[in-house]
């Protein structure tokens, strides 16, 4: 089974890539906070992101 990376579905400059690694050592030193954190914000920019995918969408319609 290939990996996500090898088969290039997410480039190298993945910009969750930091956010995700910021939470994965938080939650090794028990920082719920910090975890808590990130989520808010990967929470908040798939929303951005999909609130303007449906923005393109209605555009071309």
């Amino acid at each position: 089974m290939k990996s996500i990376e090898e088969e290039d579905i997410i480039g190298k400059d993945d910009p969750i890539e930091p956010i995700i690694n910021i939470m994965k050592c938080s939650l090794m030193k028990y920082d719920y906070g910090i975890f808590k954190e990130g989520l808010r914000i990967i929470q908040n920019s798939t929303i951005y992101i999909l609130i303007e995918e449906k923005n393109i969408d209605l555009k071309e319609k």
